[in-house]
């Protein structure tokens, strides 16, 4: 088991991340008894839904591979100077903004690339001072939000463009080197919430009132406390839940335990008692795997995905369940390539793709994505669909239209996926 924030940039220059030197000391104890007992070796084969335990825990199974889907324009990849952790593009698919870490100082920071037809130039590059991971755009698309390791940035969108001075607007501490990793808005985007990797929170700030205001001490209303390492986040369509994936299971550190039991979390927030009552906003929570460091919901809401990196898996729960009954959430596992991260639901909502990281290999050597039929999934039948021979450390993925963005952690790329020409 790994830190998230440990990340290996291009040429061989070692990025060390705030969040990674935090959190080394409290993870120090769990780390040496996963690592010793092999709680993240390979064991039984995936779970189905007829035989899944009530809660998964911290049990690894084989990397499994299906063919590669190999067609004619199917991808087409994009280098950047430094390593990109996540992207996200404009509605009209003319913008596409990148974070980049590097320990260049001038490719730390927002690349962005423009669009024109099928061609992609990087424009320019908009520095920043922390650690550039997640990002989210307004609804108005006005503001770009980014997770940068002490806290939260906001730039404006149209100054990023245009590669204007004064794009950055404010910079809002998270505390104490926090880790900041993930960021989402509430749906009317007068919230920002913020997963602190090594703060072991989820970060609540007013941005209503940061934008009318400015930033002040009132500007950050509360922490929802969690478990070690939270890093993933996602909103529910209705927005009234937030749901965030955690390394670690705080619970099992004092206990004797078999390396079987040191699984991470998925926890539900509601957003409402988040906003005015943090201390007390976790309404769910339940084992999910090893390592489990993203989540992606449904359309609807009703299943949430997740990937285990440390079990090689993919988990799916219902999300009434996780509220009302979360032993019984757990709905099905499914075996996937190594290390799984990233994650997204395609063809409305009928295949999802999974990012197989493999970030531990220690090389430079191509990776690939898993295409996964849900249905199948869900059902505990065979789902691999295939796979896409992806660049090395294959990360975060986002949808704009048609097309699927990867970002290509270790070989520092930026892959642009035809959906149109998937099977």
């Amino acid at each position: 088991m790994r830190i998230e924030g440990l990340s290996r940039v291009p040429h061989g220059a070692r990025l060390l991340l705030s969040e990674e030197r935090m959190l080394l000391s409290s993870l120090l104890m769990s780390l040496l008894i996963c690592w010793n007992l092999s709680a993240c070796s390979p064991a039984s084969p995936s779970v189905t839904a007829q035989t899944a335990a009530p809660t998964p825990t911290c049990t690894g199974q084989p990397a499994v591979s299906a063919p590669l889907i190999a067609r004619a324009g199917l991808q087409t990849m994009f280098a950047l100077p430094g390593s990109p952790f996540a992207s996200i593009a404009t509605n009209n698919g003319r913008w596409i903004f990148v974070s980049l870490q590097s320990s260049v100082a001038q490719d730390n920071g927002i690349a962005v690339l423009l669009q024109e037809g099928p061609s992609l130039k990087l424009a320019q590059i908009i520095p920043l001072p922390g650690t550039p991971a997640g990002l989210a755009l307004t609804s108005d698309e006005q503001q770009l939000i980014v997770a940068d390791g002490k806290g939260v940035a906001v730039l404006d969108a149209a100054r990023v463009e245009a590669g204007t001075s004064g794009a950055l607007l404010h910079l809002i501490s998270d505390g104490n080197n926090p880790g900041t990793v993930e960021v989402a808005l509430s749906r009317d985007d007068h919230y920002v919430f913020a997963t602190d990797e090594t703060g072991q929170t989820l970060s609540i700030i007013d941005f209503q009132q940061v934008q009318t205001r400015g930033v002040s001490s009132h500007a950050s209303i509360g922490r929802v406390p969690l478990d070690l390492a939270p890093v993933g986040l996602a909103l529910s369509p209705d927005n009234h839940f937030l749901y965030v994936t955690t390394e670690f299971s705080t619970q099992n550190l004092s206990e004797s335990r078999t390396a079987s039991q040191f699984p991470g979390t998925l926890t539900v927030v509601d957003v409402a008692r988040a906003e005015h009552d943090p201390s007390h906003a976790v309404v769910g929570r339940v084992l999910a795997g090893c390592s489990p460091v993203r989540v992606a919901l449904s359309a609807s809401g009703d299943v949430a995905w997740v990937t285990a990196r440390g079990s090689n898996a993919l988990l799916a729960f219902n999300t009434s369940l996780l509220r009302s009954d979360p032993a019984h959430a757990f709905i099905a596992s499914l075996a996937v390539g190594p290390a799984p991260v990233g994650l997204a639901l395609i063809r409305q909502d009928t295949e999802l793709i999974v990012a197989d990281s493999n970030r531990f290999a220690g090389n430079r050597s191509p990776q690939t994505l898993t295409l996964i039929n849900v249905k199948q999934a869900l059902a505990g039948h065979p789902a691999l669909l295939g796979t896409i021979a992806v660049g090395s450390f294959p990360r975060e993925l986002a949808l704009d239209g048609q097309t699927l963005l990867l970002t290509n952690y270790t070989s520092a790329t930026l892959s642009l996926i035809d959906l149109s020409k998937l099977p």
